[in-house]
């Protein structure tokens, strides 16, 4: 099972709304709920802009991708 991105466990724990963020960072709500949902990718400019509006550091919703999946890589494969 994947976990959640780090920017929507912020979110959810500061007690904010997808509608919040897209105000806040100027994407659209849809947009966001695309995000949001996996149908687009967390961009590098999302997540700056995520970052900005709710006060962490970027480095803190800079989660790599593939691990949020549940993806390994097979270190036994040569």
């Amino acid at each position: 099972m994947a976990r959640e991105h780090p920017i929507w466990q912020t979110l959810n724990e500061q007690g904010r709304s997808n509608v919040w963020l897209a105000k806040r960072t100027g994407y659209s709500y849809g947009y966001v709920r695309l995000v949001a949902c996996g149908a687009e990718p967390v961009t590098e400019e999302f997540r700056r802009r995520a970052a900005e509006a709710l006060g962490v550091p970027e480095a803190l919703l800079g989660a790599d991708e593939a691990v949020l999946r549940g993806e390994t890589i097979d270190e036994s494969a040569d």
